[in-house]
């Protein structure tokens, strides 16, 4: 069994100028995610994809596969699906290796642990799905809410309770990549996230992580 991680980090944000840029503590976002990824030993690749020379430059130093993503690819129309799948084959040509799994880790957020993720690759192999994401418990209606009443094909098996995904990791197997189908189709499963988490969209979430990260310590 062979895993990919893709990290996506474009270089603008419509939130936030250079966003993947910002630091937290003494890391930027994308450097404490790709430090994050060389912690996880069950990867056999990992690589980054970005319109961005400098964040390229970042991957390189710190040994990733790096991929110049194409104009077509790096607007903020372009679908997280198109992005993925164009980093999965990239990364295949490359190294010559056939990926049956693929984590999608996006810089923004910046406190997901190693644990999740496993637990996530257990789910996706032991239920034989084709994606699972990460959720969090929500009280707050939005358009990313699941639950098992919902439309959706998410499998979570409570049924009073709602909940949205909240951008820890994505992973699918290798033919859900390819197909650049919607993450939310096929047979879906969901591991859900007790613990506090954040998804850094505007600056209030960027200082707000600037503050737990000093307070950790």
């Amino acid at each position: 069994m062979k895993i990919l991680a893709v990290i996506p980090a474009r270089k603008n944000s419509q939130s936030i100028k250079n966003k993947n840029l910002k630091k937290i503590g003494n890391s930027s976002l994308i450097e404490n995610t790709i430090k994050f990824a060389l912690k996880c030993d069950f990867f056999d690749e990992i690589i980054l994809t970005s319109d961005c020379n400098k964040i390229l430059k970042i991957g390189k130093e710190l040994d990733l596969l790096i991929l110049k993503r194409a104009k077509r690819l790096s607007s903020s129309y372009a679908s997280a699906e198109k992005v993925w799948c164009d980093a999965f084959l990239k990364a295949e040509k490359m190294t010559n290796k056939k990926f049956n799994y693929s984590f999608y880790l996006e810089p923004t957020s910046p406190f997901r642990d190693i644990k999740q993720l496993k637990d996530g690759l257990k789910q996706i192999i032991k239920k034989k799905l084709d994606t699972v994401i990460s959720v969090s418990k929500t009280s707050h209606p939005n358009k990313d809410i699941y639950s098992a009443k919902s439309k959706k094909k998410l499998l979570i098996n409570d049924k009073k309770v709602s909940y949205h995904r909240n951008g820890i990791f994505y992973l699918s197997k290798r033919r859900k990549v390819l197909s650049k189908n919607r993450i939310i189709s096929g047979k879906v499963g969901a591991l859900i996230i007790k613990k506090k988490y954040l998804n850094i969209d505007y600056l209030p979430e960027l200082y707000y992580a600037n503050f737990l990260s000093k307070n950790k310590k």
